[in-house]
């Protein structure tokens, strides 16, 4: 970028209004940041030869500006020249260090950091123990995770997260997908957020990564797939992607993509572990009318609905229970569970 003198507040000052060469020097500091220039050291800017140089040309024309000295000043002095070239710089710095700033803050927008946990997490112990060992790799360090709707995907990446203080970031897809009608802007946000991700350590999390194997992809143009290829081959980026049992099959069509990451299937979680989890609820979500005892019957209702799982349809059951307590209701547990999943049955 290409930069003028900054003499728009001084430019056109007359020279001969001035008394004297203090007088320039304190135009000078209140047009040029003087924290950072005045304060360098090694300036002579008060010596005997730029004294003479005001004087001269302020004697010579009455039609000379400050503007014009300065100019002049740049040609003709290296101390001038050098605090011209040192405030350019500052410039410049200025200008980058803003367009990173808005790049961050563009990328910060297209998701979120994992911050919360899941107070009722339990189990999957040998999943965080295989999440951690790929983690950790050096080359192939991609993870997918594969499982049905409700059975803890990200929930497990949570409680990663959490054990582990990595920054995890959530890639938001309907965010990223926004507002890219145009060739290349899908492109170039899923680049932008794994140009971040390389430069800062973070770990991208791709909830449905399947969705990339379609998006972009046009006559003349690469695909979501395309563009992540070659990042996830580079140690310093880390990607946790999930999908389900069925889009898995759609995203093993592209073999070079799917042998970049190494493969966690995860399945329900075993009557033990919702037990545990159900009695987590219970203190976290301060229920008074359900008892350890109740477990047996609300895991045996739960089972009917085939289109839920666990752990997420206990969860979902007992936050809609909860609720349910507080405003004073009175229906049974067959009803409170038929009310939570009313569309499925």
């Amino acid at each position: 970028m290409n930069y003028e003198l900054d003499l728009t507040k001084i430019e056109n000052t007359p020279m001969n209004s001035l008394s004297d060469l203090n007088e320039i020097l304190s135009l000078v500091k209140a047009t040029f940041p003087s924290d950072h220039l005045f304060g360098l050291g090694n300036l002579n800017i008060m010596n005997e030869n730029l004294k003479s140089k005001f004087n001269s040309l302020k004697n010579s024309n009455k039609n000379v500006t400050v503007g014009d000295f300065l100019k002049y000043l740049y040609q003709t002095d290296s101390d001038f020249k050098f605090i011209y070239t040192q405030y350019n710089k500052l410039k410049i710095s200025k200008v980058v260090n803003n367009k990173k700033k808005k790049l961050i803050n563009e990328v910060e927008s297209l998701g979120y950091f994992l911050e919360e946990k899941d107070v009722y997490f339990s189990g999957r112990t040998e999943e965080l123990w295989y999440m951690s060992l790929t983690l950790n790799r050096k080359i192939k360090n991609n993870l997918l995770l594969i499982g049905e709707p409700g059975v803890g995907k990200t929930s497990l990446v949570k409680e990663y997260s959490r054990i582990s203080n990595e920054e995890i970031f959530v890639v938001e897809m309907d965010k990223v997908l926004s507002n890219t009608k145009y060739r290349g802007e899908f492109e170039q946000k899923l680049a932008q957020i794994l140009d971040y991700s390389k430069r800062n350590s973070v770990t991208l999390f791709i909830d449905e990564i399947h969705i990339l194997l379609g998006v972009g992809k046009s006559e003349g143009s690469l695909s979501g797939a395309d563009i992540l290829k070659p990042y996830v081959t580079n140690s310093n980026i880390k990607v946790i992607g999930a999908t389900t049992i069925n889009e898995f099959e759609i995203l093993k069509t592209d073999r070079a993509l799917e042998r970049r990451f190494n493969i966690l299937k995860l399945s329900e979680v075993s009557k033990e572990v919702v037990y545990h989890i159900y009695i987590k609820l219970l203190e976290y979500l301060g229920i008074k009318t359900l008892k350890e005892e109740d477990f047996n019957s609300i895991y045996n209702d739960l089972q009917k609905n085939e289109y839920r799982k666990f752990p997420d349809k206990l969860i979902d059951f007992m936050d809609l229970y909860s609720s349910h307590e507080k405003m004073g209701g009175t229906y049974n547990l067959d009803n409170v569970i038929k009310m939570a999943f009313q569309y499925e049955y």
